[in-house]
């Protein structure tokens, strides 16, 4: 394990000694093992269970230092272009499940689509669970492996998963690809993503 994400795990530990809380309490109530039909994944919410929206009402908004402010639909978001990205899924935890296709949209594709003005740093995401945040530098939100996801080896996403659209980025740990995603934003600073508020680094990278 990576030092600066080792002490990022120690940062987790030392916020729940002072909180008092459990691990369960901060993953929230919500945690699954590698359960029949999780492919190998152990699942976590941190929120109290899994939020949902039907697929016809969802929008995927756009905002922030654009030229254009979007609201996606899932058919809005097919349009721009389906593709995969084959890679392993990372835990910061420890495991890992390899050979995964990761379907969807390049965000690259969706950032072209709004217009990013010079002044735009970063990329900021949040979830309509109401709770979880992240955010990438643009660079490494418009590297090929950064994916609007909607499927998962060639199915649609399960809410477990974060339907209806979750985030993937290729090359960095798992807290980075945030589940349920409902809004990008484009600013000159990063917010502190849910888990960097607990201590895990913002730069994510395996090495």
């Amino acid at each position: 394990m990576p030092r600066r994400v080792f002490l990022g795990l120690l940062g987790v530990g030392a916020a729940l000694v002072a909180g008092g809380s459990s691990v369960e309490g901060l993953l929230g109530s919500s945690v699954a093992g590698s359960a029949v039909g999780l492919g190998g994944y152990q699942v976590y919410t941190v929120s109290a269970g899994f939020p949902t929206i039907s697929r016809a009402a969802y929008r995927l908004k756009v905002s922030g230092d654009v030229d254009h402010r979007l609201e996606l639909s899932l058919e809005d978001l097919a349009s721009l272009g389906y593709s995969e990205v084959e890679a392993t899924f990372h835990c910061v935890t420890g495991w890992e499940v390899r050979n995964q296709r990761f379907g969807g949209v390049a965000l690259e594709r969706v950032l072209s689509r709004a217009g990013i003005n010079k002044s735009g740093g970063f990329v900021n995401f949040g979830s309509f669970d109401g709770i979880y945040s992240e955010s990438l530098s643009m660079r490494d939100a418009r590297s090929r492996g950064t994916m609007v996801v909607t499927h998962l080896n060639g199915a649609p996403l399960s809410v477990a998963h974060g339907a209806p659209v979750r985030l993937f980025v290729d090359g960095m740990f798992g807290y980075k690809s945030i589940k349920w995603l409902n809004s990008i934003s484009v600013s000159q600073r990063p917010v502190t993503g849910y888990w960097e508020q607990y201590g895990y680094p913002a730069d994510a990278q395996i090495t």
